[in-house]
């Protein structure tokens, strides 16, 4: 018999792998390498080609989109995510996560949070660094750093002592599977103390602060600088000192299955785009977690590819600390099957087939305890956006039911309907969806409160298909937590919370300059900190000059200096920061059309407003640059004119507000250009054209155009677009935070009455003209735009044919595009 191959990806000592390799059966196994391997245990993440070129059968010790868990402002990000999107009566279980300032874009919030509270202690660390390095601990939040690689959290002040020193819980995390979610917690582990005892203060004594081993280990001064105590041990003296050691292990339990289920969309999402084999990867993670002074346990991070290495002595807990590894070690690899030479690969799909290799992974776990799924598994059903169908069938495969009432409510959602088609816009995720008809009849139930067993059964009972049942409740669980997982539906009676709005502000220098302009109606005073700023300025702003005697009811915008750089503040709010000089004027643009965003349904479109003969043309500017070169392309066609570089969606369907400021346009398009400053933009040299007219108010537009540059296409392509597909491409001129459902119901209209076309070119010359000649066949009602539509209504529910073939064409799994 051949033998497999196994391959290690160390990038540290080899103490790394030795566990790894005699745990596995010699008579099965010889060493591999990175071209031929069955099974890689590979210290840190492995390259990007060893997930997309896996082949069932193959076994990695990782899982693409750890980094969710992982890299510590990732965790406090999917946390956060999490406990906002959770029903009320459960975010309080989500408050296990020091509060988390990433920097440097909460570097103000920070500040404002130590004015408030001068009595809190702040913890500095790396977002990604491990094993204790540039950790800090300070006092003075105002010495924190601005460095975007740095994360400072709350200072848990308050801790638990293990005979008067501080310590932190080392806990094994096994992920087995993302898709169902599988979730172990070794029921060993260590107490990791610090060198020196605790006293509140002194904070540059890490010795007592901090209790990573490698830190520790520098303690010259310390009898025993690295202490283990084992989690048998540390129960002991739990119990001796009066504790509750149950009620803290039931605690760190409850954060573990919440900590991977938070993480659990973002790793499947990125499963998928890796191109890996899903039931070959597993993640083990090491959970260091603290306890406070109220036995209340506290996740500080999750560490990728945990270290092996033996820190303690012999006689401070090493061997002890040896054994513990060697056997969460050999339980991982037993429960992978490793060593079964008769295993076979576990397609996903088979149900039967993943429940029968779950239960034989659970009864092979040694030490690990399966946490998720487990008795209490439908009590954390609410936890995830939606559990998929995956999880529901592991779960009442062991005896667990806690599904079959699950009710959904839409989550600040509207619904356009084109035909028999529907289009979903999420406020919440800021997302555009379009699904399958199966999945429109699943979101007409789902919304309406149907259940998605009624759902299920409705829906198999419209196609005659084998195992339609099954088909049919997997299609509508999966859809259901696609969907959640973009917001787009939640549990019926949440209330998904804001994300905290971190505002900035800025200090006042002594000012070189200022200037009041009026802009889209509103009046702006604004300060320069240096001449240089004014010089770069002037040229975009003159047209909106006004005199400071008809200034009134002014908003104050300054430009500042930095260390690095250029700031731009509104008001006492830091907006922008890190400008180069050649930005600011780029940036202060970005700024003052924000500031005019003052009504939430009159969204911002990243189109330019052109008037070319007797028609008023919408462009959309390039997606990836905001350029607005096709657009100025025309001028060179004669009778052509710029109203304005940018403009609001209008009261009124098919109208727009102008908004004067200057087209954008590359650099190389410059010079057959008129009049025109030159910038930079996001590192790419470019130019603004000075608008004609700074005519205000609502404009009614002609024909929108959607210009796409394809530079290996040697002929232009003019597209008509209309209904759901015009819809589309009009919603994508709006910033994804700025589509509301007002706005997004008033663009709907749009295509009833707009014509609206794609224009593909490989050049802006060519595209020039295929825009004046679709605006010349757009006048007259030729092509390439389309005859007036009747716009379809909502339909109530779908005919039996219609969801009878669209269920058997959907299933498993509904399709959906989000724009």
């Amino acid at each position: 018999m051949n033998k497999r191959r196994y391959w290690t990806g160390a990038k540290r000592a080899p103490a790394q792998d030795k566990y790894f390799i005699d745990a596995l059966d010699p008579g099965l196994w010889t060493r591999g390498d990175e071209t031929d391997w069955d099974a890689c245990w590979h210290t840190g993440m492995p390259a990007r080609g060893v997930f997309r070129t896996m082949k069932p059968g193959q076994w990695v010790n990782h899982i693409p989109g750890n980094h969710a868990l992982t890299v510590k402002s990732r965790l406090f990000a999917s946390l956060d995510a999490a406990r906002r999107r959770a029903p009320a009566a459960l975010q309080d279980r989500y408050r296990f996560f020091p509060e988390s300032y990433l920097m440097p874009e909460d570097y103000h919030a920070l500040q404002r949070e130590a004015f408030r509270h001068p009595e809190k202690r702040w913890i500095v660390k790396p977002k990604s660094l491990s094993r204790g390095r540039g950790i800090e601990v300070m006092a003075d939040a105002s010495a924190a750093p601005v460095d975007q690689k740095m994360l400072v959290q709350d200072y848990l002040s308050a801790p638990h002592l293990f005979d008067g020193r501080k310590y932190v819980l080392r806990c094994y995390l096994a992920i087995m599977s993302v898709e169902p979610l599988r979730v172990y917690l070794y029921r060993e582990g260590f107490a990791k103390l610090a060198s020196e005892p605790y006293r509140d203060g002194g904070f540059e004594n890490l010795y007592a602060h901090l209790t990573n081993p490698d830190v520790n280990a520098l303690n010259e001064n310390a009898e025993t600088a690295v202490e283990f105590h084992s989690f048998a041990n540390y129960r002991r003296w739990l119990a001796k000192n009066g504790a509750d050691p149950d009620g803290v292990f039931r605690a760190l339990r409850d954060m573990a299955a919440i900590t991977a289920i938070a993480a659990r969309d973002i790793m499947r999402e990125r499963i998928k785009k890796s191109g890996a084999w899903a039931p070959g990867c597993c993640e083990l993670i090491g959970m260091d977690c603290m306890v406070d002074a109220d036995l209340k346990p506290w996740l500080l991070e999750c560490n990728l590819s945990p270290s092996l290495d033996v820190c303690a002595a012999p006689d401070a807990g090493g061997a002890m600390e040896e054994g513990i590894k060697r056997a969460v070690v050999a339980d991982l690899v037993a429960m992978a099957d490793l060593n079964n030479g008769d295993s076979k690969p576990v397609d996903p799909d088979d149900i039967a087939a993943v429940i029968a290799a779950s239960e034989r992974e659970a009864e092979s776990a040694g030490d690990f305890e399966r946490i998720y799924p487990a008795d209490d598994a439908g009590g954390f059903f609410p936890f995830f956006p939606a559990p998929r169908y995956a999880d529901i069938a592991l779960a009442e495969a062991t005896g667990i039911r806690g599904a079959d009432d699950y009710r959904f409510a839409a989550n600040a959602a509207g619904e356009y309907a084109f035909d028999d088609e529907i289009v979903l816009h999420s406020n919440a995720a800021n997302k555009l969806m379009s699904p399958s008809t199966a999945g429109a009849y699943i979101w007409l139930r789902a919304s309406g409160g149907d259940a998605p067993g009624d759902i299920a059964r409705d829906l198999a009972e419209l196609t005659d298909a084998d195992d339609a049942d099954r088909a049919a409740l997997q299609t509508v669980w999966d859809t259901l937590a696609d969907w959640g997982a973009a917001d787009l539906l939640t549990p019926a009676g949440a209330t998904p919370q804001p994300s905290d709005a971190r505002a900035a502000s800025a200090l006042s220098p002594a000012w070189a300059g200022a200037q009041t302009i009026r802009f889209a109606g509103q009046t702006f005073r604004i300060r320069f900190a240096s001449p240089e700023i004014a010089q770069r300025i002037d040229p975009v702003l003159a047209s909106l000059h006004i005199s400071d005697d008809d200034a009134t009811d002014a908003d104050e915008i300054s430009v500042l200096t930095e260390k690095a750089g250029y700031a731009i503040a509104m008001g006492p709010r830091l907006v922008r920061a890190n400008l180069r000089l050649a930005e600011i004027a780029s940036a202060l643009g970005d700024v003052l059309k924000n500031a005019t965003q003052t009504n939430p349904d009159a969204p911002l479109l990243a189109a330019s407003l052109w008037r070319i003969g007797d028609r008023t043309a919408l462009v959309a500017s390039s997606q990836l640059t905001r350029w607005d070169s096709l657009g100025a392309a025309c001028l060179e066609g004669g009778d052509t004119a710029l109203i304005a570089g940018a403009c609001k969606l209008g009261d009124r369907p098919g109208s727009v507000i102008s908004v004067p400021l200057p087209a954008r346009i590359k650099i190389d398009d410059a010079e057959s250009s008129p009049a025109f400053v030159s910038q930079w933009r996001d590192e790419t040299r470019g130019a603004f054209i000075a608008i004609e007219t700074t005519a205000d108010g609502e404009h009614s537009v002609d024909v929108v155009i959607i210009p796409a540059f394809e530079s290996a296409r040697d002929e232009t392509v003019t597209t008509a677009l209309s209904g759901r597909r015009a819809f589309l491409a009009l919603a994508s001129m709006i910033e994804k935070d700025a589509l509301t459902g007002n706005a997004a119901a008033r663009l709907a209209q749009w295509p009833d009455i707009v014509p609206c076309a794609e224009i593909k070119c490989h050049d802006r010359q060519a595209g020039a003209r295929a825009v004046l000649a679709a605006i010349k066949n757009g006048a007259s009602n030729e092509a390439p735009f389309p005859d007036r539509f009747v716009k379809a209504e909502r339909p109530d529910q779908f005919s039996g044919s219609t969801a009878s073939s669209a269920a058997s064409a959907a299933s498993p799994t509904a399709s959906s595009t989000s724009s």
